[in-house]
């Protein structure tokens, strides 16, 4: 949980107390125009114990929320660069330096030739499968915990979308395969391209993420 969704939740949860002011001073105000000055003293009574309490459960749950940003910080950014190995190019990334290039698909570019072969699909299929059980393998070990932070929402939908994008990938190199045609060319090289688009997506939201946490842990202290 980072500093800006417990400033969100610290900003809701005083408009929630001073509404519940508000609703009792009104009734305050009807019991002293009614004349029903008999009541006040219990009445008065009431209502300081209603705000007393909402006060203090509010600035309690803040307090906790903060302190458990802080607590879990290490492990959620630990989760997210979980999820940033399992989709940088091992070759061309060195993630300890912050440089991160997104892993990509592709059909080698041949001269004259319009149709991928049975080798280049093959090949193609097995990478996306791959990639596939990588985000798969991440997703299942850290979605839970991630799924309790309300900021992390964009990265687990990004990395689901990812695998069915993966999986219409795998989807269109079998059909290609079957029928090797220039639609399904077409289709295919599209389907490709959506997914490298997907990946560059994922790795940008998850460096933000991350350098959000950094800024967060470096005001902490």
């Amino acid at each position: 949980m980072t500093r800006q969704t417990v400033r969100r939740q610290v900003i809701r949860q005083n408009i929630v107390s001073a509404l519940a002011v508000i609703a009792c001073l009104v009734v305050l105000w009807i019991d002293v125009r009614t004349g029903l000055w008999s009541e006040v003293v219990v009445l008065s009574g009431i209502v300081g114990g209603l705000i007393t309490f909402l006060l203090t459960a509010f600035v309690l749950r803040s307090t906790l929320a903060r302190a458990n940003a802080r607590r879990w910080a290490p492990v959620n950014r630990l989760a997210l660069t979980e999820f940033l190995h399992a989709i940088a190019d091992e070759q061309r990334s060195e993630l300890s330096r912050g440089i991160v290039v997104a892993r990509s698909l592709s059909l080698a570019t041949r001269d004259g030739a319009d149709q991928p072969t049975h080798d280049e699909l093959e090949a193609l299929r097995t990478q996306a499968l791959r990639d596939r059980q990588d985000l798969s393998r991440a997703l299942s070990s850290w979605a839970e915990f991630l799924a309790t932070n309300s900021d992390d929402d964009p990265v687990l939908l990004h990395v689901a979308q990812i695998a069915i994008q993966l999986d219409l990938v795998r989807d269109c190199a079998i059909s290609q395969e079957t029928a090797p045609t220039a639609e399904n060319t077409a289709q295919l090289r599209a389907a490709i391209t959506e997914s490298n688009g997907r990946f560059a997506a994922l790795v940008d939201e998850l460096q933000r993420q991350i350098r959000v946490h950094d800024e967060d842990s470096t005001a902490s202290h």
